[in-house]
Parts: structure tokens; sequence; C-alpha cells
């Protein structure tokens, strides 16, 4: 008898933890009206598809990758960090109210823009080497 309530509070306890983020959602003032939250946003992001990048890569390092799925998802990914180094650059220009520099912006070749993602993806594996205490 005492097992079974045991049980079952756990149970109980188990499901609530693992459904309360799902269910929750905290709404602030100023989450909603803050200017940063798009950067904030957009940085989220960012950094999610080069993590996810960096995991394509180690994964077909590891061998878990074919050629072909490699090539797709690396080419996919890349393609969408493009987009965000793109849209980061316009809100950056958005920001800053200065249309001179919105011409420049578009004379930046993909050579740069492939470049800056090559540099995130250093920085992110330095740090995973870190973390990892893999040196």
């Amino acid at each position: 008898m005492f097992t079974g309530i045991a049980l079952f509070l756990i149970l109980a306890i188990t499901g609530y933890l693992v459904i309360l983020p799902l269910v929750r959602r905290e709404y602030t003032a100023d989450s909603c009206t803050s200017p940063d939250s798009d950067e904030e946003s957009l940085e989220r992001t960012k950094e999610a598809v080069f993590t996810t990048i960096n995991e394509i890569e180690f994964d077909y390092k590891m061998k878990k990758l074919s050629d072909d799925d490699y090539r797709n998802l690396k080419q996919q990914y890349k393609q969408k960090a493009l987009e965000i180094l793109n849209e980061e650059d316009e809100l950056e220009l958005e920001l800053n109210h200065d249309e001179d520099e919105l011409d420049f912006m578009y004379e930046d070749t993909e050579l740069e823009l492939t470049e800056e993602i090559e540099r995130e993806l250093e920085a992110l594996r330095r740090q995973r080497q870190t973390n990892t205490g893999v040196i």
C-alpha cells in the first residue's frame, strides 16, 4: 500500500516537472516592448545554427553521417547562417538609421560572410574543447 502511494507521488511529481515547461509562459512588459528582444532572439537563433553546424561536422567526423547527408545538412545550415547574418546586419542598420551603410552592406560578398561563419564555428569549437577538457 505504502509503495503504491509513494510510486504514485513520484510519477505525479515527475509528470508535473516534465509538463510544466511546456505549458508555462512567462510574459513581462520588458519582453514585449524591449527593442533588444529581436536582437536577443536573433542571437539565440544564430548560436543554435552555429552549434548545429558544429555538431554536423562532429557527427561526420565520428562517421555518424554519410557524405551526402553531411554535404546537404551543412549547405542547408550554412544558408540559414548566411540569412541570419544578413538579418543581423539589417537590424544593426535599422538601429543606426544610417542609409549609406545599407548600400554598403549589400556589397558584402558571400566569401566575407562564409569567413564570419568559419570564425564563429572556430570559437564554438574552442569553447567545446574547453568545456569538455579536450585540448
